[in-house]
This record gives C-alpha cells, structure tokens and sequence, in this order.
C-alpha cells in the first residue's frame, strides 16, 4: 500500500472527529476499514484498490468561484490541485454518509463507500450537481480574461 492511501486515511479519519472524540472516531474508523476489507475480498481487489477507485468515482476535476459583477454574482470554473480534490471528495463523502438512514457510523461510510464505488449514491449527485453548475456558466467564461 503506497504512502498517498495512508494519508488519505488519515484526513479521512481526522474529518470524522467531532467534538474532539478522537477515540470513538478511532473506534468507528476501524470499524469501517474491516467492513472495506472484507467487501474487498469478495470483490477479490486490495482494499487499497477498492476505496481509490470509490474515491476517484467522487473526485471533481474542477470546481466553481464566485465572482461578481456589479450586483450580479456568476460562478465561474476553476481548476483544483489533487490535494484539494481529495479534500472535497471526502467532505462530500462525510456528509452523504451522515444522511443515510443506518445507525452506525461505520455502517454509513462503508455503504456510502460502497455506493461510490458502484456508481451509485448521493456523493456522486453532488459531483453531478457541481459539473451542472459549471456547464450552465459556459456562458460567462468570457468574465475569467477580464477578472
């Protein structure tokens, strides 16, 4: 397993902290990284494997700024480094997971995990909504040259 997969983890487990509990993040994250390794095992890839290609799924290539004129606010198109595409993916991935109906933490997030990596899920509307957005500002790309 390369370093980058660890460190994802690691801002993984650091978004799931609340209210300073580390320990039951902890508890809840080793809850969820058995879950992913034995989904990965039926699916017979690594389970490094198995949550990039989930993560790539949720990933966006770029992102929107906004940018006024006047009165007028326009969201225009920018692109992101892959350290800040990690980092919304993961919050997209953390508040979809915290709006599904399971009780557990981990349940969540390995069926969110899962969706993700199905294609499926609502991490992956929120992409679709965000790509929505920046093809409906084609129109006002014309405003970037004179920002």
């Amino acid at each position: 397993m390369s370093d980058k997969y660890y460190k994802i983890l690691a801002q993984l487990l650091n978004k799931l902290i609340k209210d300073g509990k580390k320990s039951l993040a902890l508890k809840y994250f080793f809850l969820f990284l058995k879950d992913i390794n034995r989904f990965s095992e039926e699916l017979l890839i690594p389970s490094s494997v198995f949550f990039s290609r989930a993560l790539n799924n949720i990933k966006p290539v770029l992102s929107v700024q906004k940018f006024w004129k006047g009165r007028k606010v326009f969201y225009l198109p920018k692109l992101i480094t892959r350290e800040q595409e990690v980092k919304i993916a993961l919050k997209w991935l953390i508040k979809s997971s915290n709006s599904r109906k399971e009780k557990k933490l981990n349940e969540r997030l390995t069926n969110e995990i899962l969706d993700c990596y199905k294609g499926t899920g609502s991490t992956l509307s929120k992409k679709q909504n965000l790509y929505d957005m920046i093809i409906e500002s084609r129109p006002f790309l014309n405003l970037l040259i004179y920002k």
